[in-house]
């Protein structure tokens, strides 16, 4: 059985959602350690995993020309409700709509965050140097909608191919390092 407080910031964190494919329809039970895209620790029941990775493509004319009809995807802002998951160590929203909204800076809150996936989300990807989650997680990022990304104005000088880039940042001792699509560049 989840922890309620959790299970508490979930329901809170869907309310927040606009679900027009029913992806978060099984999030109703009692026990959210059941729920689909959740995943909790069996000794604790604290909330590990979440995966809501959709399946969007902005493109209509891939749409028309692979026959790809079915989309599946989830819409409007993350709460920072999920700043009571603290045991989080995994979270995908990846193929999401999340309207140009900024990747909420309350997510460095989540110190055991390892992994975040938010390709092809529609972010705006303003990047605050506030934002721990940069420090502490490994962040695939692909859809770029601007060459700036925020306070890291060198990234202005890479090439953005058809503006998609994948960017992981981690810290490795006290060093950031930024690759890049082959690019190595590290910042002290």
């Amino acid at each position: 059985m989840c922890i309620e407080r959790e299970r508490e910031a979930l329901l809170q964190f869907k309310a927040a959602l606009v679900d027009p494919y029913g992806m978060l329809s099984s999030w109703t039970t009692s026990d959210c350690c059941q729920w689909q895209g959740i995943r909790c620790t069996n000794l604790t029941a604290h909330v590990l995993m979440l995966d809501l990775h959709g399946q969007l493509h902005y493109s209509y004319a891939f749409n028309r020309i692979t026959g790809i009809l079915s989309q599946r995807f989830i819409r409007g802002e993350i709460h920072k409700s999920l700043m009571e998951l603290q045991q989080l160590n995994y979270l995908n929203l990846s193929s999401n709509d999340f309207q140009g909204r900024g990747i909420p800076e309350f997510l460095g809150s989540l110190t055991n965050l390892r992994y975040i996936d938010l390709v092809q989300s529609h972010f705006n990807l303003e990047i605050s140097p506030s934002c721990s989650i940069l420090i502490s997680a490994t962040i695939l990022l692909k859809e770029v909608y601007r060459p700036n990304l925020g306070t890291f104005q060198i990234c202005r000088s890479f090439i953005l191919e058809d503006h998609i880039i994948m960017m992981m940042l981690m810290v490795v001792l006290s060093k950031l390092t930024m690759e890049i699509i082959g690019c190595l560049i590290s910042f002290p």
